[in-house]
């Protein structure tokens, strides 16, 4: 792998170390397992079938909104760093190589 595309993969997982997007995830990640309400009704759901009613009580729940705001949040910030990674390595095609 050339070294420039090496020191952008390491300047991106600082970012990522760093983020206050990875944090606030994290965080509200634990708020959703320390809520059993929640869990008990998410628990629910996977065993009654997919039930819409239940479905839409785990989606007004407040953590679970937020949880799944910081996810989609996430989602999109992959999808920009696969971009900016797709451009770092046009023409360098990956392949192994045996020494």
């Amino acid at each position: 792998m050339d070294e420039e595309i090496l020191d952008q993969l390491d300047q991106i997982k600082v970012l990522l170390d760093q983020s206050e997007l990875i944090k606030n995830l994290e965080k509200a990640k634990q708020e959703v397992y320390h809520d059993q309400d929640l869990l008990q009704k998410i628990d629910r759901y996977h065993q009654e079938e997919h039930n819409e009613a239940l479905r839409q009580e785990i989606y007004q729940n407040v953590r679970y909104k937020n949880y799944k705001h910081l996810e989609n949040e996430l989602y999109f910030f992959i999808l920009k760093i696969n971009q900016i990674l797709a451009t770092l390595t046009e023409g360098n095609a990956c392949h192994n190589e045996s020494h």
